[in-house]
């Protein structure tokens, strides 16, 4: 039996001029994926440019239950968590976290969430 494959993104989006490579820099941390605004494809709605971002990716797990994937992202940013807010505020920009899981056939893998993964969400 083949284990679903899990990993979570965190994207610091920007809808303005913002450099995200500075992000880097200040966090001390390379991120999966970054592109300013400026760099990003043009949405054929607006005729803009998508927001800039910056990305960073968990590792990726085999397994039937979120907590490892959860436990990596966290252990990542834990420390950072007040200089995420802070670039955040000052930059107009905000968190969002994506869960990729890919499933199999009759799989039932557990994903929740628990109350401190919550509140380091809320709190981003």
């Amino acid at each position: 039996m083949k284990k679903p494959e899990m990993y979570i993104e965190m994207s610091l989006i920007f809808d303005n001029d913002y450099n995200v490579y500075k992000i880097s820099e200040f966090l001390g941390i390379e991120p999966t994926d970054a592109k300013c605004k400026n760099e990003t494809r043009i949405n054929p709605i607006s005729k803009d440019h998508n927001p800039g971002y910056w990305t960073l990716q968990s590792n990726i797990f085999f397994d039937f239950d979120i907590k490892q994937v959860v436990e990596d992202i966290v252990n990542q940013i834990n420390d950072k968590i007040d200089s995420i807010v802070e670039i955040c505020k000052n930059n107009q920009g905000e968190v969002k976290f994506d869960l990729v899981a890919y499933f199999y056939t009759n799989e039932t893998p557990a994903i929740y969430f628990e109350k401190e993964f919550l509140e380091l969400v809320h709190k981003l």
